[in-house]
């Protein structure tokens, strides 16, 4: 299935890179496809989620969204969900009464921020609402 998302990729004129260790990866939004050519000319491909400290491969969910709604529509859907865990956060911060009137301040323009980043995914994909919820 990787290799049909890379192909997908390449079919989108998503940019590619090239690497010196024989690997091509192409980046959007929060994902990496990468297919890797060792010296005996075998290839593997690879899809990883980029939004963590360290690269977490896609799950089997996570690829057949790719392949069934394809690269843009699901990788806002995991943009909305990351952002919405980063508005749950901040809307913590806002009703705790120890943080200081600075702390409350900066977590309400976060999660108004975020709020209109969400809005506007969520208006951009009307026709796949369902994975915006």
């Amino acid at each position: 299935m990787e290799k049909e998302i890379f192909e997908k990729c390449l079919k989108m004129y998503l940019p590619v890179h090239n690497f010196k260790n024989n690997t091509r990866a192409i980046f959007y939004k929060g994902f990496k496809f990468e297919e890797i050519t060792d010296r005996n000319g075998d290839v593997t491909y690879n899809c990883y989620n980029i939004r963590y400290m360290s690269y977490k491969n896609l799950t089997d969910d996570e690829l057949w969204m790719v392949m069934d709604k394809g690269v843009l529509v699901a990788a806002d859907v995991l943009s909305y969900q990351s952002y919405k865990t980063i508005m749950t956060k901040y809307s913590s911060a806002i009703t705790n009464p120890n943080n200081g009137y600075k702390a409350i301040e900066k977590a309400k323009r976060v999660v108004e921020h975020y709020d209109t980043i969400c809005n506007n995914l969520k208006s951009l994909h009307k026709k796949h609402s369902e994975l915006f919820a």
